[in-house]
């Protein structure tokens, strides 16, 4: 259950009116026990949730992820995509230094999958073009990709073509059916994650999860306004089951908010992580507000300079609003970007709602 902190109220008064000690209520909540909470704020006030079914739970996190991140995502996780290893036009790959994460994962009993891109280079180019021009070269990719991920015991890969855009869908289509052929062949599951504006791939070479990256007002790039907006996030879920099984298609959530000075002159917006965005408010004596057509929240403030800030982020409420897409479009499952940092209401808020589908 969740509660909005109002005028007046004090931790120790949400608790008490709740049957909750302050310490398990800041603990559940990820928050200062000596501090008051912000009004507006969205508190979890008991985990009376009933689990609607499991699901395929998937999150991704660097080599260098922290013991206490990994270990309490863990649990919640059906498979962990472990970054990356980049794509080169001659059909090399550049592997992460992955060894120690590798064994920390399946200790966890989260399955490994190796994350690989396509970055894009100074000029705005892919490999993809000199890739699909050359044979060799694509089968020195996918000969390299099934010799690493044997050799590191990775149950598969997660191919992430987040960093390109419909243009690259002929060739990124060519590219998924030779690789997941590949893939299948030697028994490696194949994953791959797409941009919100290219959903409706029609070849992803019977891949075993589709999942479609948050979708909408994320982009880097732009003046303040909702992240992910739950309308937006519905309307790419609906374009992608056009084209991939509701069985197969995993919803990431928006995990991380944006903070923008004002008036807002261009460039990118501070990334202001789940964690951190009560605390802000509550330093700069800001109140949370919600927006319901959204169904985000968000504060603004100034600093000391006395310049505007305007943040749109995400917590427990606006999180269960677009969790609650998985089950209305009975989707496999859910995926959860970067673990770290951790992120407690969020986790608490998806396994009050699904359990995990276990792959070890």
């Amino acid at each position: 259950m969740l509660y909005t902190v109002k005028y007046g109220d004090t931790l120790c008064s949400v608790a008490e009116a709740h049957n909750m000690s302050t310490a398990e209520l800041s603990t559940l909540n990820q928050i200062d026990p000596h501090i008051k909470p912000v009004v507006g704020q969205s508190l979890i006030v008991s985990d009376d949730s009933k689990r609607s079914r499991t699901l395929i739970i998937h999150g991704s996190a660097m080599p260098g992820v922290g013991d206490m991140a990994l270990m309490c995502a863990a649990p919640y996780l059906s498979y962990i995509s472990i970054s990356s290893a980049m794509m080169l036009s001659d059909g090399a790959l550049t592997f992460p230094n992955d060894n120690t994460l590798l064994l920390r994962a399946r200790a966890c009993k989260a399955t490994p999958l190796l994350k690989i891109v396509c970055r894009k280079d100074h000029i705005g180019n892919t490999p993809l073009h000199s890739l699909i021009q050359n044979k060799a070269a694509m089968q020195t990719l996918y000969g390299n990709i099934v010799k690493y991920i044997s050799a590191k015991n990775y149950r598969g890969i997660n191919f992430d073509a987040e960093g390109l855009h419909s243009e690259n869908t002929d060739e990124l289509s060519l590219l998924l059916t030779n690789l997941g052929t590949a893939l299948k062949e030697n028994g490696f599951i194949f994953a791959v994650t797409l941009p919100w504006d290219m959903p409706a791939l029609t070849d992803i070479a019977g891949a075993d999860m589709a999942i479609i990256s948050a979708c909408g007002r994320d982009t880097p790039y732009g003046p303040p306004l909702p992240l992910s907006p739950v309308d937006e996030m519905e309307k790419a879920i609906e374009c992608a089951l056009c084209a991939i099984p509701a069985d197969k298609l995993l919803m990431e959530l928006p995990t991380f908010g944006r903070n923008w000075s004002l008036p807002y002159r261009g460039g990118i917006p501070r990334t202001v992580y789940l964690c951190e965005a009560p605390a802000l408010a509550y330093n700069h004596f800001a109140d949370i507000r919600y927006d319901h057509g959204t169904q985000a929240p968000h504060f603004s403030y100034y600093d000391s300079a006395g310049t505007e800030h305007m943040v749109w982020f995400h917590d427990p409420r606006s999180l269960t609003v677009r969790l609650a897409l998985a089950e209305k479009h009975n989707l496999g499952g859910v995926s959860w970007g970067n673990i770290a940092p951790f992120y407690r209401p969020g986790w608490i808020v998806l396994g009050g709602m699904y359990g995990a589908k276990r792959a070890l």
